[in-house]
């Protein structure tokens, strides 16, 4: 489950750095979804490795 979240961490890290290279190219409307899909991949990570932490810690 560990390296589920870190792969899927490390794939919503290549989508914001992807989006940051399209708007200095200045394609926006391919930014613009990269970052949004990417933000909310990295939240998700974020919460479920948290609650994986918190389940540890507890046994």
């Amino acid at each position: 489950m560990r390296a589920l979240i870190g792969f899927a961490g490390l794939i919503s890290m290549v989508m914001c750095i992807a989006a940051v290279i399209f708007l200095i190219m200045g394609n926006r409307t391919v930014a613009v979804p990269l970052v949004s899909v990417g933000l909310v991949i990295l939240i998700v990570c974020y919460a479920a490795a948290t609650y994986i932490s918190h389940t540890d810690n507890k046994k």
